[in-house]
């Protein structure tokens, strides 16, 4: 009677394994069609910067961009030779793809910045780490047996309802740090393999250089761990740190000559001259403090609301959540980082959408929120996660189908005050997929996005209530 108990209790288990992954398979899926969706081609500051990177190492082999340089202000000049002033891992993902296509389609004669350097950096540093942090996000949930309904929620407002979902057709640095980032967290914080950790942390750091900010909190854990010997668990991690901080130093002297000196300290452009002292930072301000989290603008509650449910939800846990992340080193590097942004001179991030210089926080955010989801499904979380995903995909189909993250930094309300109007006015993103494929207008494309969103969260959400029904 018990071996027949157990015997069909193992084959329950074993059906649910086969379905969640089926259901991560799915996932992966409906997320690379809205992913992939959106590519950005426009011509703009930042990404051209690194376009320029891109263009020069496949068609000149050299690191200077001085053919580009007139299509972006964000570089740098030493020397008589300009450099593009962006961390450098973006550009060289992108620039093994940049070289096949440029192969494929014959793009070697051409002697201006192809608008492919453009996507091909969208889709290396914007649309597959944000498909490799679904995936990170779904193991974690699993891991922690969260439900069925709530997972596929919960990676819907955390990704393409959020301002990730908006980056990740761009060509930015900030998801590609974040992902790398987060790895490195759950290896460090979670599993305490300081090695990992250290070689994905000192990577992270040649995607965005502020990264180098969790360095030392890093150091610091690993000395105050209780498991293993403290010099054994520094010099693990200081070991996986070294190819990190040598790629950063080699970059430095291919471009400013000193392995400790940034190219931001020979910006070109008369508008950012404040960044040549101390790289532009200077003290928190309680204005940006503001703004970053809670204005309609650049809040991170706005342009990712998801983070007031989690938010809610740790304060409802009450004082023993706040006992523990006293106690966590890696969430007061969080804090650092954050007071850091707010201390930049441009803590808006110029025109952007939401505060992009903390898509890297929202990832770790996000990945350490899942530990405050109930392993059932409530009709407070359903509600909570399903306002997320309404609001908050709203928000990133308007900015998707208009300006994507070309906002001014005076616009106050970005949906009422830039994204409706140019609606009104026909003034709709070009860069979409399908319109490059097919004779379909850009206006209907962005529609059929937001059908879609729409019948994946329906048809997902349907298909984890009846998984959840083979529980009880």
């Amino acid at each position: 009677m018990l071996s027949q108990l157990h015997g069909s209790v193992s084959k329950a288990l074993l059906t649910k394994i086969k379905e969640m992954n089926r259901l991560r398979i799915k996932l992966l899926f409906a997320f690379s069609v809205l992913l992939f969706w959106h590519l950005d081609a426009w011509y703009t500051p930042n990404p051209s910067s690194r376009a320029m990177l891109v263009a020069s190492l496949v068609h000149e082999h050299r690191y200077t961009v001085d053919r580009y340089q007139s299509m972006s202000e964000d570089k740098s000049l030493v020397d008589g030779h300009y450099y593009s002033d962006k961390a450098p891992l973006s550009s060289w993902v992108t620039a093994p793809l940049y070289a096949l296509v440029s192969w494929a389609f014959d793009l070697n004669k051409v002697d201006y910045l192809h608008p492919a350097t453009l996507v091909c950096g969208a889709i290396m540093s914007g649309v597959i780490p944000s498909l490799v942090f679904l995936w990170f996000l779904f193991s974690e949930l699993i891991r922690r047996q969260v439900s069925a309904q709530l997972t596929v929620l919960y990676l819907i407002a955390a990704i393409p309802c959020s301002m990730i979902g908006v980056y990740s057709g761009a060509f930015f640095g900030h998801l590609l740090a974040g992902a790398l980032l987060a790895i490195a967290w759950r290896a460090q914080f979670h599993c305490r393999r300081y090695r990992k950790s250290g070689l994905l942390l000192g990577i992270a750091c040649l995607a965005e250089f502020p990264i180098l900010l969790f360095v030392p909190f890093f150091l610091l854990d690993a000395w105050r761990s209780q498991q293993g010997s403290r010099v054994r668990n520094l010099f693990a991690l200081s070991l996986g740190l070294i190819p990190g901080a040598a790629l950063v130093c080699i970059h430095n002297l291919l471009t400013t000559g000193n392995a400790l000196e940034f190219a931001y300290k020979h910006v070109d452009s008369p508008s950012f001259q404040h960044m040549k002292f101390f790289y532009g930072f200077s003290y928190p301000r309680p204005e940006a403090v503001w703004s970053l989290l809670v204005s309609p603008s650049h809040g991170l509650a706005f342009t990712a609301p998801v983070v007031l449910v989690l938010t809610l939800a740790f304060l409802i846990r009450g004082l023993s959540s706040l006992r523990s992340a006293k106690r966590h080193m890696g969430l007061w590097g969080c804090v650092g980082f954050f007071l850091m942004v707010s201390s930049y001179q441009m803590w808006e991030g110029g025109w952007a959408f939401g505060p992009r210089h903390l898509i890297p926080i929202l990832m770790i955010l996000l990945f350490e929120g899942i530990s405050l989801i109930p392993k059932r499904a409530s009709p407070s979380w359903l509600w909570g996660l399903g306002s997320s995903c309404v609001f908050g995909g709203c928000l990133v189909f308007f900015a998707k189908a208009t300006s994507v993250y070309m906002i001014p930094s005076w616009i106050k309300f970005p949906l009422t005050e830039l994204f409706i109007p140019q609606v009104q006015q026909g003034k709709i993103n070009p860069n979409v997929v399908l319109s490059w494929l097919l004779p379909v207008s850009p206006a209907y494309a962005h529609l059929l996005w937001a059908l879609i969103l729409i019948l994946i969260s329906v048809v997902l959400a349907v298909q984890a209530r009846a998984l959840e029904g083979m529980d009880g």
